[in-house]
């Protein structure tokens, strides 16, 4: 006799998450960036527009706040550094549509452990990194999107044109990206695998013997 077993758990499996923002207004309106340069912080909003996979986001407000400066000289090859820091952080607010699902209100929160800012020559510009990014999405958005739970971690780009030097500046411009990658699964646990396989041993031996 074969006693078939039936699991519950799901291999695990990974979704794509992508943000997309731009900034182009005024101080009035949140659509900003400033930052003194050095070991000061660097603070940006974006307003004018932003979507997540290609799904446009309104509403939208995106604000990036690093943590203190740690170092550097603001060259490419130097960069000035911040954080770790709790104070680096990102929050998205807006609405979005996800399938038949509307989702308005704070769509993701998080921190990044470590950012970079650099003073490109071409332009000039600030290019902007945060990297090992952690956070939260809005529980109903990640329920639409199909992911076993609303943790989700990446990495942000982000650029920033205005008055700048290596001292630091200000602007009304800039875009930035948040790539970030959730989990649609969960493993099976040890003991869950070792009982699958001994099943699939089961059966192996059992159409051996049919055929013998």
């Amino acid at each position: 006799m074969i006693t078939l077993l039936c699991f519950g758990t799901a291999f695990a499996g990974s979704e794509n998450i992508d943000f997309s923002f731009a900034g182009n207004g005024t101080s009035s309106s949140g659509g900003y960036w400033s930052w003194s340069g050095g070991s000061t912080t660097l603070f940006s909003s974006f307003d004018s527009s932003a979507s997540l996979n290609s799904s446009p986001i309104s509403g939208e407000t995106v604000d990036v706040t690093s943590g203190a400066g740690t170092g550097g000289s603001g060259t490419t090859s130097d960069p000035f550094t911040f954080g770790p820091s709790a104070a680096g952080s990102i929050s998205i607010d807006g609405c979005v549509a996800i399938g038949a699902t509307t989702v308005c209100g704070i769509l993701f929160t998080g921190q990044f452990q470590s950012g970079e800012a650099a003073v490109n020559g071409s332009g000039p510009s600030v290019d902007f990194t945060g990297t090992t990014v952690t956070g939260t999405l809005n529980s109903a958005l990640a329920t639409a999107l199909g992911l076993s739970s609303d943790s989700v971690s990446g990495s942000l780009a982000s650029n920033f044109f205005g008055s700048i030097s290596s001292s630091g500046g200000s602007g009304l411009t800039g875009s930035g990206d948040l790539a970030l990658v959730g989990s649609t699964g969960t493993v099976p646990e040890p003991t869950s695998l070792l009982l699958l396989g001994s099943g699939l041993l089961g059966f192996a031996g059992f159409f051996r013997k049919r055929r013998s």
